[in-house]
Formats: structure tokens, sequence, C-alpha cells
């Protein structure tokens, strides 16, 4: 079976750092109406027809859209995209429980957690054909969280990538109450490397918002290959 690059670890990643950083930020606003459905619509815009198979190569540059006002301008090892308005930098956080996670950012804290994003870079592992990749990332998240379903393929940055949902309620260590959460996740493979994005917000998160703040992202995202 081939080896993976730990999408469980991403999600316990969102998790951790959603709930750290919403204590360390202090305070919370309104508690939003009752969750709903924990089955994530979905996010991603398809932008021409995805192809059969992970790219090993970097697209042609597309022109990137007019950012969203107030978006933060995030620059990866290889790619760059827009971060949503307001939310804050913590990926030296996140570093400090994966250190393949390259960046993240989080909103202000709400019902005692921040929604988040992260990004965890894997250029070690193999490749899979997109069918393979699937099956096994939908196993090992099953290990960790519930709902899990894997939605139509679309494309990020002009590359294939995966798109698979979960859902999961965590009782809250240390403090009353529990966390009702759904992550997003969208694996590509470019330039030998498998990148996952990972999507984590309150199951009460309005879903205009959320979907409003993923699609910012995903249609923002370009890849920049490496300087000779």
């Amino acid at each position: 079976m081939p080896r993976t690059f730990g999408k469980c670890v991403t999600l316990l990643v969102s998790v951790s750092l959603g709930l750290a950083m919403s204590a360390c930020s202090g305070g919370s606003s309104t508690a939003a109406a009752d969750p709903e459905s924990t089955a994530v619509p979905t996010t991603g815009p398809t932008t021409g027809t995805p192809t059969a198979t992970p790219s090993n190569t970097f697209p042609p540059q597309q022109p990137a859209p007019r950012p969203a006002a107030g978006s933060i301008e995030v620059k990866g090892s290889t790619y760059t995209y827009d971060a949503p308005k307001g939310w804050t930098d913590g990926t030296d956080q996140f570093k400090t429980i994966n250190p393949n996670i390259e960046n993240g950012y989080l909103d202000k804290p709400r019902n005692n957690y921040s929604d988040n994003i992260n990004v965890i870079r894997a250029d070690t592992e193999p490749k899979m054909a997109p069918a393979e990749a699937e099956k096994q990332f939908a196993k090992e998240l099953d290990t960790l969280a519930n709902n899990v379903r894997t939605l139509p393929r679309t494309t990020l940055g002009g590359v294939l990538a995966l798109h698979q949902t979960a859902a999961k309620t965590y009782q809250a260590k240390g403090r009353p109450g529990s966390y009702k959460l759904t992550f997003d996740q969208y694996t590509t493979y470019v330039d030998d490397t498998w990148f996952a994005i990972t999507f984590t917000y309150l199951a009460d998160t309005p879903k205009a918002r959320k979907n409003a703040e993923i699609n910012g992202v995903l249609t923002s995202w370009r890849w920049v290959a490496p300087s000779s």
C-alpha cells in the first residue's frame, strides 16, 4: 500500500491550533445559530477540465484575479494565494506541531474556536493515480473524522486537485463544551510534490461566508516555478 503524507496529522493540527489560538486571543463573539448538517457542499471552482492525472510540472502562468478587498497575500514555496480578510498568520504555531506545514492562517475566535486554513507540503511521498489517492486519503480521514465524502475533482491553479470533506465533534480539553467541526481538504501533486490545503470551520459558520472564503483562496491560487 502506498505511503501517504498524513492527512490525519493535518486535521489534528487544524483542530488543536484552532483551539489554542482562540484561547490565546481571548474572548469570543455571540453564539451563532445551531449547527447545520455536517455534510459540506462542494466549494471548489472548476477552471477548465481537470486532467486525468496529477501534474509533474508547473502549469502555464495564469492571470491572477483581482484580490478581494482586504485579503492577505500568502507566498508559499512554489505558490501564492489570498487568505481571507481579517485572518491572522499562525504559521509559527502550526509549525510547532508539524514542520511540513508551510503556512497557516486563523480567523478571529468565535465560541472559543478559530476557523483556519493550513497548507502542508510533502516532497518525499510517491505519486498516485487520482482514484488510488482518493481511496487512500478517504481511508485515513475515516480514522479521525466522520461523514467522509469524496467530492468531484476540481483544479487548483490549473492543476488537478482532489476534494474530500469530513466532520467531527471534539470535546474541549480543560474547558466545558464541545466543538463540531467540518473539514474541506484539497490535495494536488505538482513538480513531484504533494500539497494538502485544509480548511477547518465550526459547523455553525454560515455557509455563504465559508464558501466565499474557501473560494477566495482557491480562485486566487497560483503556482510559481522556483527560480533556476
